[in-house]
């Protein structure tokens, strides 16, 4: 999978979604799909690479995260710990469910 098919999906979602509510702009939250190591809630020891695709603050790197799991074809939500990894914390079917989760 490549970063343009996961924009693809998103791009889609949205479509078929026009009246999703979120006070987010996506103009400035979105991101071009990047693999990132993410750990789990529950184990961080070893990452796991998934897809960022959404920062809350991406010129800080704070606030949620939305990401696609490629293994799952699942989005996810996300956050940054104190210690600088990026913690994954929940899956939804669809990047819009992970937007109105956060």
């Amino acid at each position: 999978m490549t970063a343009d098919d996961i924009t693809k999906l998103i791009e889609a979602d949205l479509e078929a979604r026009k009246d999703i509510r979120t006070c987010l702009s996506f103009d400035r939250c979105r991101v071009t799909p990047v693999l990132q190591d993410y750990y789990s809630s529950s184990d961080d020891v070893q990452p796991e690479k998934l897809w960022l695709v959404l920062e809350e603050d991406p010129s800080k790197h704070v606030g949620y995260s939305i990401f696609y799991d490629e293994s799952m074809s699942m989005f996810g939500l996300g956050h940054m710990s104190e210690n600088g990894k990026r913690i994954s914390f929940s899956l939804y079917e669809s990047f819009c469910d992970a937007v109105e989760a956060m």
